[in-house]
């Protein structure tokens, strides 16, 4: 699923369940341990993500700290900034 590759998704390994981050908490994390840094994360065709997707990241995008389904809660540090691309309509140009 879309959601889990970007988010994340619970696995059981060794008899336990953990938590595998997915690319958007793992960057998350990674801004978050580097917080002098400025990051960006890129969403190509987000006008395209499943509306699951577009709910999840909207307070992502708007600067809010994420809330994992265990409840763990990954801050936004504010060194972090997300690009939504979307494609135009068809037919008409833009520019």
């Amino acid at each position: 699923k879309p959601i889990e590759s970007l988010i994340g998704v619970d696995k059981i390994r060794d008899g336990g369940q953990v938590f595998v981050d997915g690319e958007v908490t793992r960057a998350l994390r990674h801004a978050a341990s580097d917080p002098d840094t400025l990051h960006v994360i890129v969403f190509d065709e987000f006008d395209h993500a499943p509306a699951e997707i577009q709910s999840d990241f909207h307070g992502l995008v708007e600067g809010r700290d994420y809330t994992l389904p265990s409840g763990e809660v990954l801050p936004n540090h504010g060194n972090i900034r997300f690009v939504l691309i979307q494609q135009p309509d068809q037919g008409v140009l833009h520019g």
